[in-house]
């Protein structure tokens, strides 16, 4: 790849991150908060060379992580429920409700709360792996083809759906600065969440 070109076509770029065509969209479009460049099948240089970078650092040592890999033409471009969705706005009612009704209050996400709060979720996972998050103040990492792009430490479970007990988390995003150190690559097989750091 030339140094001296702005841009990289988006193959090559591909081919220079070890991963595919698909994946190298997703990030273009939804983790770096740009899309292609000139022609539409290009990306900055700029932006290769960061996410090449995260490659040579490890996770945060002392925390259990739970990887949650997103498919935003699925799930959404984020780990959290939005309000600004119908659907979502409406889940985020319902979970608050299921929380004050099991006297639970002081755990409800809204923008009355003031509180930094979010809900994440529906994720498949075992009762002891849901445990030991919040016991440890586990963190949840949103990946895109392997890299990071969002983490969230746990507060506490806030519901599980029967059916393969999936869970909602109460989380606090890690934001800014807080963030750096966890944008690393994680590569996985993986479709589904996976306790990657016990």
């Amino acid at each position: 790849m030339s140094a001296k070109s702005e841009f990289a076509p988006l193959a090559e770029a591909a081919r220079y991150l070890e991963l595919g065509r698909n994946g190298t969209k997703s990030l273009v479009g939804v983790m770096l908060g740009t899309g292609p460049g000139p022609g539409g099948r290009k990306i900055s240089m700029r932006d290769v060379e960061e996410l090449m970078s995260r490659k040579e650092h490890p996770l945060p040592a002392g925390r259990p992580v739970l990887r949650c890999p997103q498919n935003p033409a699925l799930l959404g471009p984020s780990l959290y429920f939005s309000p600004a969705t119908p659907e979502k706005a409406a889940e985020i009612d319902a979970i608050n409700t299921a929380l004050r009704e099991s006297g639970r209050s002081h755990l409800e996400c809204s923008e009355a709360t003031k509180e930094d709060r979010r809900f994440t979720g529906y994720w498949e996972i075992g009762d002891e792996t849901a445990d030991l998050l919040v016991k440890e103040g586990g963190v949840i990492v949103g990946t895109i083809a392997g890299f990071v792009y969002e983490a969230a430490e746990v507060i506490d479970v806030a519901i599980t759906i029967p059916y393969r007990k999936r869970k909602v988390f109460v989380v606090r995003p890690i934001l800014g600065d807080e963030l750096e150190p966890w944008k690393v690559f994680l590569p996985s097989n993986s479709r589904g969440p996976a306790l990657i750091q016990a």
